[in-house]
């Protein structure tokens, strides 16, 4: 969003959340260390010295139980405010329900990217309706649809922040019984660990699935690659592959930006049934399919790669998503103001 906004003007800064690593982005003017009652007040601050704050709202990013400390940082804040949130689930505990009930109340306005996140929020959750704004996740749209890599065989990619919950486990189960095709495909799962998956157990699941793969003889078929990547190496690996898998365990969450980047990609989906990818499936050429016990799962993924023309059809498809220029162009809209510095 910050990259949007920026092309379109805006002067932009970022307090990032400090996760171990550095940043070289001059954008970056501060970091808030989870935990630290002085660093959650000086983030309050650090974002005041703009005209607005964008704060983008995931439990699982903030400091205190439930990510609370979010609460704290807005609290603090003496300038307008918009929480873009990522989550809204659909059965919280009653402390996630204040969390988010909390946030919103003190927000001048709250962004989701689904009508059924909206829905969700505003049936579910004690919060002003006239705050909540619909406006779908972006996608950076390459400027040219390419093939799928032809190699050994096709590819079959998942992507993302790794941890327990992603339904890697499905997807390997199923590599096994696709060992007797003519072409074996191989199965990429790119990302690091969530950082607080990695401070609670390291590299556990990593390993265990490693490991997973390993007993059931596919481990020259299954990979993992950790490695950093920017918007136009992401672009490249998703465009690599045939197949984009989402096996996620939760049918809750309502959006998805792997999915949009996946479809912007041109690329087929296979993807458990969550509420924000019914539409996107439904008209764009995904698949979905319901969660169910790894023993379940050994089926195909449809459509199969070499009819798929994702250089086409799914191509046309995916550029019916709103690039993320046009988010920005939205958010600034809901701002109030044409270009304000935002944090």
């Amino acid at each position: 969003m910050s990259e949007g906004l920026r092309a379109n003007g805006s002067d932009v800064s970022v307090v990032r959340v400090a996760d171990g690593s550095s940043s070289s982005d001059a954008r970056v003017i501060g970091e808030l260390v989870n935990g630290s009652a002085t660093s959650v007040a000086a983030t309050s601050e650090l974002l005041n010295e703009s005209d607005i704050a964008v704060i983008q709202h995931e439990y699982g990013i903030y400091g205190g139980v439930d990510g609370d400390e979010v609460v704290d940082i807005i609290g603090g804040l003496r300038i307008p405010s918009i929480v873009v949130a990522h989550t809204v689930l659909k059965d919280p505990t009653p402390h996630q329900r204040w969390v988010l009930e909390a946030i919103a109340a003190m927000a001048s306005q709250v962004v989701v990217m689904s009508e059924a996140a909206s829905q969700r929020l505003c049936l579910g959750f004690d919060v002003d309706p006239r705050k909540v704004t619909t406006i779908g996740h972006g996608a950076t749209v390459p400027r040219r649809l390419a093939p799928p890599a032809r190699s050994d065989g096709p590819t079959l990619l998942t992507w993302g922040l790794l941890g327990p919950g992603k339904g890697i486990e499905r997807v390997i189960d199923v590599m096994a019984s696709l060992r007797d095709l003519p072409v074996r495909p191989r199965y990429l799962i790119a990302g690091r660990t969530h950082p607080k998956v990695l401070a609670a157990d390291g590299e556990a699941y990593r390993n265990a699935r490693a490991e997973q793969a390993r007993l059931r003889g596919v481990a020259d078929s299954v990979s993992f690659d950790a490695s950093y990547r920017d918007v136009s190496s992401l672009t490249a690996l998703v465009q690599s592959s045939a197949v984009v898998v989402l096996p996620y365990d939760s049918t809750d969450q309502v959006t998805s930006g792997v999915l949009v980047d996946a479809i912007a990609s041109g690329r087929p989906v296979v993807a458990t049934g969550l509420s924000s990818r019914r539409r996107a499936s439904r008209h764009r050429g995904g698949h979905r399919r319901r969660p169910r016990r790894p023993g379940c799962a050994g089926v195909s993924p449809a459509p199969a790669p070499d009819r798929a023309a994702p250089g086409r059809d799914d191509g046309r498809r995916g550029r019916a998503i709103g690039p993320t220029d046009g988010v920005a162009d939205r958010g600034e809209r809901l701002s109030g103001s044409g270009t304000p510095p935002s944090r």
